[in-house]
């Protein structure tokens, strides 16, 4: 942020100096307007990427997080089908034979 700052009144400066170029003629203020405009031009960039990290950080990584946790739970419970899955068949034997062992059958 305190380089944003500098960069700022850097740019403060080079307007300033626009002004008293156009004092000294044609020349010296076609120069300082393209300092200008290349100052204005890093100050859009430099806001552009600033942006870009605002968006990033309130949208992208909200995104991220909730994509995150869908996926973890959408684990959990494929986990808890698989678990279910694998106690029905025993539950089933328990109803039909009588018992929970394999070995144990009706006569």
């Amino acid at each position: 942020m305190l380089i944003a700052r500098i960069k700022l009144k850097s740019l403060l400066g080079r307007r300033e100096d626009a002004v008293e170029a156009a004092q000294s003629g044609p020349l010296a203020q076609a120069q300082a307007t393209r300092e200008v405009l290349a100052a204005q031009t890093e100050l859009a960039q430099r806001q552009a990427e600033l942006r870009q990290q605002q968006l990033v950080s309130e949208v992208v990584k909200p995104a991220e997080a909730e994509a995150e946790r869908v996926r973890i739970l959408a684990l959990a419970d494929a986990e808890k089908m698989k678990s279910r899955r694998r106690l029905r068949p025993r539950t089933i034997e328990w109803h039909w034979t009588g018992c929970l062992s394999t070995s144990c059958r009706r006569s």
